[in-house]
């Protein structure tokens, strides 16, 4: 997939140190560093994120769809 097909691939989560478990229709993330994570975004640059921030079971939110 080409980062041109992203809107906002600077706001787009890619991948992180964090695992998730889904359980009935609600999906739990757990936090490497406690209540912080490292996010590496689309466009490539990587930043600790709070686990508040994170929009949880809204995956049409920018940070889940990179749009």
């Amino acid at each position: 997939m080409k980062i041109t097909s992203f809107s906002k691939p600077s706001e787009g989560a890619w991948n992180g140190d964090t695992r998730s478990i889904f359980l009935k229709k609600e999906t739990i993330y757990f936090f490497r560093h406690e209540t912080r994570a490292n996010i590496l975004f689309i466009d490539g640059h990587v930043e600790g994120v709070n686990y508040g921030s994170v929009p949880l079971n809204t995956h049409n939110d920018v940070f889940w769809s990179g749009n």
